[in-house]
């Protein structure tokens, strides 16, 4: 897959819950992790989402939105293959 520049896409998810699920990538690139490609995962509230988070070991607390950002190199599809994994399960 080769990509120029970034690609990003958006869905909101409507019914009693409403969340919208945001996505930004470059595609794989070559480089260390920090130099090369990028997976970024936007999850939103937009009504009655109950989004708990916790990082590095510390106690879940409500959040409004969450980010995530995989830093990858080429092994970008592996990072994929986990959230597939999870989509799956």
């Amino acid at each position: 897959m080769a990509v120029q520049g970034e690609i990003n896409n958006r869905y909101v998810y409507e019914g009693l819950c409403t969340v919208a699920v945001e996505f930004r990538t470059n595609g794989p690139q070559g480089g260390d992790a920090g130099h090369g490609g990028f997976l970024e995962i936007k999850f939103e509230n937009r009504a009655s989402t109950c989004l708990e988070v916790a990082v590095d070991g510390q106690a879940l607390h409500q959040a409004n939105s969450l980010t995530i950002c995989f830093e990858v190199t080429l092994k970008w599809k592996r990072h994929l293959s986990v959230l597939n994994f999870l989509s799956q399960n």
